[in-house]
């Protein structure tokens, strides 16, 4: 028994003496060169690999997990050369959208889960459709797909000029066994829209139990922020809302939801902007206001302070200079269970991160966005690495992107 313990102890030691040694890890390339590299937060990083003359649809995605082991490879085969990565932290699937228009009345993708599962499918709108009275779904516009936990969410919206409304739909399909389910929002009334009374529906976050959009209403003098939950399974739930402080003087800005969503890709692909005076958010169980103020020049976020009262929980910071018009921006991404925000008006910019009930102004040079969203925990490291990170256990290992389009294999080096 004791010699058995003693081997036991060696080979374990054998383990921790090899694992600390490795200093990079090797991938093969697969029959193209890699041109994409992406976290999926707590379960590994993600590398594609497709025919960089279009010829072929084989389109592989490899799995490094945490441990530093290929834990698959998989070939796709979408019918666009560039499909759209839609993915969260917070779930345990991925997803390729070839485009995100509705063809034929129906709407593809392609699911994979963290065994490496591929279900390749689709779901029919004009039945969604027809039980809501409409019959054209080709008409309908998709204006937001998103990765939540529990299931992959779209919102379309379908404008009926007869009625002089625009008609909002919810279509959740749960990740483990992609069965759909839908449900119709309250619609929006162009009209209003232009008088600035109402405005359009923007994805707010979600938990476990709810997915939650917002829009901007005013109401007798003031302005109030309202949330809409569905469930995974597009139940609607029960609305929450506050109305903003009497100061509350949003200018209208250009809205960006940079994590890797369907906004996201539409505004790269067509150009799309996405225009709202304010952004309802929605994190750790609370509920917020992101708006560029047009009295202070700056970034504002409101929400219920230690009181419970809606106020402003963010120190102005770098106000931007008095103007009539102002060219303004509010960006927003998830990070590590966190928010980060961005103000940006003409040439000022401020940021703001949101973590558990605090709300905390952080130096906007710290942040590069396009960092932040395919590799989370770059910010741990305060962005000081030009390099993508994988993280094994508490060992760094970063990826030199100028790898990325180059034959051969790849390599992850130790810190």
């Amino acid at each position: 028994m004791k010699n058995n313990s003693i081997c036991i102890l060696t080979f374990l030691l054998f383990l921790s003496v090899a694992f600390s040694s490795r200093t990079q890890i090797e991938i093969e390339k697969g029959k193209s060169p890699f041109h994409s590299v992406v976290e999926w937060k707590d379960k590994g990083t993600i590398l594609m690999n497709s025919d960089p003359k279009d010829r072929t649809r084989d389109y592989e995605i490899v799995l490094l997990n945490n441990e530093g082991e290929v834990n698959w490879r998989k070939t796709i085969y979408p019918s666009h050369s560039m499909p759209s990565l839609i993915l969260s932290e917070s779930s345990n699937y991925i997803y390729f959208v070839d485009n995100f228009e509705v063809i034929d009345s129906k709407f593809s993708y392609i699911q994979l889960n963290r065994s490496g599962s591929v279900v390749s499918t689709k779901f029919d709108l004009l039945q969604i459709l027809r039980t809501y009275g409409y019959t054209t779904p080709d008409e309908l516009v998709v204006e937001e797909v998103v990765n939540t936990p529990k299931a992959l969410v779209f919102h379309f919206s379908l404008e009926v000029k007869d009625k002089d409304i625009i008609e909002n739909f919810f279509v959740s399909i749960t990740h483990h066994n992609n069965r759909v389910y839908h449900s119709q929002g309250p619609n929006t009334h162009p009209d209003l829209i232009d008088d600035e009374r109402e405005g359009r529906f923007t994805y707010s976050g979600a938990d476990e139990e709810n997915i939650y959009f917002s829009r901007l209403v005013k109401q007798g003098g003031g302005k109030r922020i309202h949330f809409y939950p569905i469930s995974p399974k597009a139940e609607k739930g029960n609305e929450y809302s506050f109305s903003l402080t009497s100061d509350f003087a949003p200018i209208q800005s250009e809205v960006i939801n940079n994590n890797l969503c369907g906004s996201y890709y539409q505004k790269q692909l067509n150009k799309k902007l996405l225009t709202r005076f304010a952004i309802g958010l929605y994190n750790n169980n609370r509920f917020y206001v992101a708006a560029n103020d047009s009295k202070d020049r700056c970034l504002k976020i409101y929400g219920a302070d230690k009181e419970g009262q809606i106020s402003v929980l963010n120190e102005c910071k770098n106000p931007a200079k008095e103007s009539r018009n102002y060219d303004a921006k509010l960006t927003w991404l998830d990070n590590l269970n966190k928010l980060i925000i961005i103000g940006s008006i003409e040439d000022s910019k401020a940021a703001c991160v949101i973590e558990g009930s605090t709300v905390e102004s952080i130096m906007f040079d710290r942040l590069d966005l396009d960092k932040l969203q395919i590799n989370p925990s770059v910010y741990a490291l305060e962005n000081k690495t030009t390099n993508f990170v994988h993280l094994i256990n508490d060992q760094v290992f970063f990826f030199d992107y100028n790898q990325l389009g180059n034959e051969g294999s790849v390599i992850f080096k130790e810190k």
